[in-house]
């Protein structure tokens, strides 16, 4: 990955990272956990002060340095570089056409996708400028999640603006020293004796839980030849509709995040006709403990399982102020791995916890140039904005190419605060069809305008505005695996890897040909196969390599080599024993 000389530090990564890590490494598709922020730059670009102001972020903070390094090893490890060099396209497109502009945007969208990111190599982000006009650039800034979350974007962008100012005037900036990613990580290992606690905590949360709530009705495989992608759909409540739902969940101390789990929880239990309902949330991860903990930058967002109950009797809005109560209980416990948490929950390995995920952004305000001094002799006597002055630049963030990351479930809502609440919906194609997450869309929407305007609803009520045939329908995941023939073990090390997989995975018979990808399996399912493999043979597997040799019979291919090797050397360091050994015992015998 680089010369020792250039390496800083290296440390584990935290169960987050390891999980993206091993998800972007398996996954069947590109793109899987990448994000984009596109936002246009106003004004003169100074564009030699751009890139020294990116080179001083990158600098600062030993995040943005990382890669991660699995080869030959049990756990995969992180490897901070001390210098990284930030990849940088710069086009000019100011003589193509408004339609030719946009199609060359598209185009180099859809490569930067898929593209995806060589994990073994820093940095793991990359820039994109294209000039559109005079005094205007579109600038695309791509990087892995495994780096950082939501939070840190507008923290990263607000230390690149007050850079590039200050070194666009010929200064010399300094910030404040950042506090590196690897203290958090540390933090994460001193709670291991907190461990009891959370194990306690999380299997009575999810005590009786026996599987994903379901999103709609089951429904079979997509046809064949159906394209897999994942499309988006958004619904937006107006202004004055949020205004007014925002005053009345401040009259109650509620937050807008607690509104929308709760009408997520609602349409679950209407979908499903449960009001015993479990879906995914995310919460920030930050340790309030750990100093500094707000403007690090890093990886905290962590994905916790959120059950919810949805009795059709009580009012709303006192409801709603249950389930905020619920969601701070589990903030004492919200630095649980995911992992761990569904090893707690009791289910099979390959039973998910949940099938949709609510991500509910409120991170620090997107840095934009500040408002100029007001001038005399605009129209309506109001004021203006002062034109920027030479290199000074000006952000509107947002617009074609931004996307948050795709995640492995198939449906993904992200709810964004703003003057308007904004959901939008990232969907698996070949899970959820289109009309389907339309109509999903379209319920949330109801369900937000029925309480901004009604003072208070009955639960009843609400689910009864969803017309029960409007049901979505998910598909299951037409495994390849269901179209071969099973094949029994045939040696005793496939039937001791088979009788291993049975067990962690929770099937009754495991073939040869069986994938564990396509069998469900994901990172924590890994770590348990592999430190059973490692344990029954005596050797060092390392957790990659059932990413690898994904197949039974081709890791038992595996096992059995590294056997046959370790065999041979034994016997050569005998014999080497001997041969050392028998000069000696001669000259004792003559004697």
């Amino acid at each position: 990955m680089s010369t020792k000389k250039n390496v800083e530090a290296i440390y584990p990564p935290s169960p987050q990272q390891k999980g993206m890590l091993l998800e972007t490494l398996s996954a069947p598709f590109p793109g899987l956990h990448m994000e984009r922020l596109a936002c246009v730059l106003q004004g003169e670009l100074d564009l030699a002060a751009f890139e020294r102001a990116w080179e001083r972020v990158i600098a600062r903070h030993s995040i943005l340095r990382t890669a991660f390094a699995w080869k030959g090893q049990e756990d995969p490890l992180q490897v901070v570089l001390e210098r990284v060099r930030l990849p940088l396209t710069v086009e000019d497109l100011r003589d193509r056409t408004p339609e030719e502009r946009e199609a060359a945007l598209a185009a180099w969208l859809r490569d930067d996708l898929e593209k995806g990111f060589d994990m073994s190599k820093a940095p793991l982000m990359r820039l994109a400028l294209f000039r559109t006009a005079e005094r205007e650039h579109q600038l695309i800034w791509t990087h892995h999640h495994i780096l950082m979350d939501g939070w840190c974007r507008p923290l990263v962008a607000g230390e690149f603006l007050s850079l590039y100012q200050a070194l666009r005037r010929g200064e010399d900036p300094v910030l404040p020293p950042a506090r590196p990613y690897r203290d958090y990580v540390a933090w994460l290992r001193s709670k291991e004796a907190e461990r009891p606690r959370a194990e306690s905590f999380w299997r009575e949360t999810l005590n009786g839980v026996s599987g994903p709530t379901p999103l709609g009705e089951r429904v079979g495989p997509p046809p064949s030849g159906t394209v897999g992608y994942h499309g988006l759909r958004s619904v937006r409540l107006p202004e004055a509709e949020t205004s007014r739902l925002r005053d009345l969940a401040r009259g109650r101390r509620l937050t807008l995040n607690t509104v929308v789990q709760g009408v997520w929880a609602l349409l679950l239990a209407r979908y499903s006709g449960q009001n015993d309902v479990v879906f995914g949330t995310t919460v920030s991860g930050r340790p309030a403990e750990l100093e500094g903990v707000e403007t690090m930058i890093g990886l905290f967002i962590n994905t916790l399982p959120f059950r919810v109950d949805v009795p059709a009797g009580e009012p709303v809005w006192s409801w709603l102020e249950g389930v905020q109560a619920r969601h701070l209980a589990v903030r004492a416990w919200e630095h649980c791995s995911a992992g761990e948490i569904h090893q707690w929950s009791g289910l099979p390995g390959t039973v998910q916890l949940y099938d949709s995920l609510l991500v509910f952004e409120n991170y620090p305000t997107q840095p934009t140039q500040p408002a100029q001094p007001a001038q005399p002799g605009g129209a309506g006597g109001g004021a203006e904005r002062r034109p920027a002055e030479p290199g000074e630049i000006g952000v509107a963030f947002g617009g074609e190419g931004s996307t948050s990351a795709i995640t492995r479930h198939p449906l993904t809502l992200i709810a964004e605060e703003a003057a308007e609440v904004t959901v939008t919906l990232i969907y698996d194609s070949l899970r959820l069809d289109d009309d389907d997450v339309s109509r999903i869309a379209g319920h949330l929407g109801t369900l937000l305008s029925r309480l901004a305007a009604e003072p208070e609803p009955a639960l009843a009520e609400l689910l009864e505005s969803i017309p029960a045939g409007e049901r979505p329908r998910l598909h299951a995941l037409g495994f390849a695996t269901d179209e071969r023939p099973y094949v029994a073990p045939r040696t005793p090390t496939e039937e001791a890897l088979a009788a291993i997989w049975a067990e962690v995975l929770g099937l009754p018979r495991i073939g040869v040909h069986d994938s564990f990808l396509e069998l469900g399996g994901h990172s924590l399912l890994a770590t348990r196969i592999l430190g059973r493999v490692n344990e029954s043979f005596g050797i060092k597997l390392p957790l990659l390599r059932l990413y690898e040799t994904p197949t039974l019979g081709d890791l038992a291919t595996t096992v059995a080599q590294i056997l046959a090797e370790k065999a041979d050397a034994e016997l050569l360091a005998r014999l080497l024993q001997e041969v050392e050994q028998g000069p000696a015992a001669a000259r004792e015998t003559s004697s």
